[in-house]
């Protein structure tokens, strides 16, 4: 398989965009369903919270694929905080 900036992990093909945030300096807020199978899952993304400390990742425990709505209010509030 030919790998240009994405790769196959378990059958779902992610754009590695953890390595393209470390050049990105603005804060980035990643809002996590626990429940979702939609898209890749949320252990390929626990390598940014040592890469990129201005990546602010929130696991959302009872969502699926829309934790904005699923849960709005902790979702709200974990956007707005610091």
């Amino acid at each position: 398989m030919e790998k240009k900036g994405i790769f196959t992990i378990d059958g779902f093909e992610l754009a590695y965009r953890i390595e393209r945030l470390t050049d990105f300096d603005k804060p980035v807020f990643i809002g996590l369903g626990k429940y979702d199978y939609l898209v890749a899952p949320i252990s390929l993304w626990e390598s940014i919270d040592d890469i990129c400390s201005h990546v602010k990742k929130v696991v959302f425990e009872r969502s699926g694929h829309n934790p904005m709505f699923e849960e709005s209010n902790s979702f709200d509030s974990n956007l707005i905080k610091d």
